[in-house]
């Protein structure tokens, strides 16, 4: 009599370290107040890079900013006043304790004119 067995082993990496406070400076150019959607995201060095983290953004900023608490993708709305604004962020790992990362968000209004006489330039064979 014989039989089989199947044995499936997954091997993992526990989590040995904690998140890291980080900071952050993000730099958004805007013509007439309109935004692009995604500009960064949280930095938290943590060596464990496949931990399950997830960012809260602090309510305050909520009006501006958005957050993907899974991702650490962080947004801009539409129609925010030139100026910088600091966002402080909490990140936890879920077994670790919550650190806070900061980023700070440069918004500029370009003006017309730099708009209308803007030009692209493509480098080939660099």
């Amino acid at each position: 009599m014989t039989a089989t067995k199947t044995l499936t082993v997954t091997i993992g990496d526990q989590n040995e370290n904690a998140p890291q406070t980080g900071e952050k400076d993000v730099f958004v150019h805007s013509p007439k107040g309109r935004f692009p959607a995604a500009i960064g995201k949280v930095f938290a060095p943590d060596p464990d890079e496949w931990d399950n983290k997830t960012y809260s953004l602090q309510p305050s900023a909520s009006r501006y900013f958005s957050l993907n608490q899974s991702s650490g993708a962080l947004s801009i709305r539409q129609h925010v006043s030139a100026g910088s604004y600091w966002l402080s962020v909490l990140v936890s790992d879920g077994l670790w304790p919550d650190v806070t990362s900061g980023v700070r968000v440069h918004v500029r209004e370009l003006e017309e004119k730099a708009v209308r006489s803007s030009a692209s330039v493509r480098l080939s064979g660099v």
